[in-house]
């Protein structure tokens, strides 16, 4: 469970500080999917930089099943929560198994390589994602759809109960979108995970929804239980 203690988040620096939300307390469980909705340039993705610890909060802490999480090391975060972010940064070296297997990193042996173990686990990842006749393409060559789903399926090797998405369908046609968030939707279910995941697909956020993080101009974060009219008025005035 992951538990908001009176969170703020922006950007300070020693010249400058910049809220960007009103002090928000809440807890998200274990096997839910959760849309984080709201117009552009509210926040979103800060946000979810600042579950991830890339940015640092203004005040108030992030808690995980009684770890805080702002003190933790990157590479003790990567055991806690997985994160994609839309901007594709790939490397020419990396065949799209081998960046999916990097999700491992924290566990890699430079000097023994990957196990044999942990070459069969990709197989359903890459199976479920569609990726089996991408495998051996080099990441840099693939279309920003189909490294969307790349991105995702290293972030699901990763094993984390938890995953930070920015955007999961920004890349994909409709027929795909619905297909990725339905997936996510099982996957929560199925491997008991908490999901955040940012979109605009509003319509798609209310089917597969199990709750919503809500981002207003205002500086309003708010956790809601039901997407309902009024709360899609409120994030667009």
């Amino acid at each position: 469970m992951l538990n908001l203690k009176e969170l703020v988040i922006g950007y300070q620096s020693i010249r400058e500080k910049r809220i960007l939300t009103l002090p928000i307390s809440t807890e998200m469980k274990q096997g839910t999917l959760i849309p984080l909705l709201g117009p552009n340039g509210v926040g979103k993705s800060t946000f979810l930089r600042t579950l991830a610890g890339l940015v640092a909060p203004i005040s108030g802490s992030i808690v995980y099943d009684g770890t805080l999480m702002n003190k933790l090391s990157p590479q003790q975060r990567a055991a806690y929560m997985s994160v994609v972010f839309s901007k594709k940064d790939g490397s020419p070296s990396f065949s799209v198994r081998d960046y999916v297997l990097m999700g491992r990193y924290r566990f890699y042996s430079w000097m023994e390589g990957w196990s044999e173990k942990e070459e069969e686990d990709v197989e359903p990842i890459l199976n479920r994602l569609d990726l089996i006749d991408l495998q051996k393409r080099n990441i840099n060559e693939l279309s920003d759809g189909e490294f969307q789903r790349v991105d995702l399926a290293r972030a699901l090797y990763q094993h984390t109960p938890m995953l930070l998405l920015d955007e999961p369908t920004s890349h994909l046609d409709y027929p795909s979108r619905n297909k990725i968030m339905s997936l996510l939707k099982d996957l929560s279910q199925e491997r008991n995970l908490l999901i955040i995941a940012s979109t605009h697909e509003l319509d798609l956020a209310q089917k597969y929804g199990d709750s919503f993080l809500l981002m207003q101009k205002n500086k309003v974060l708010s956790y809601v239980e039901e997407l309902t009219d009024q709360c899609i008025h409120q994030l667009f005035v």
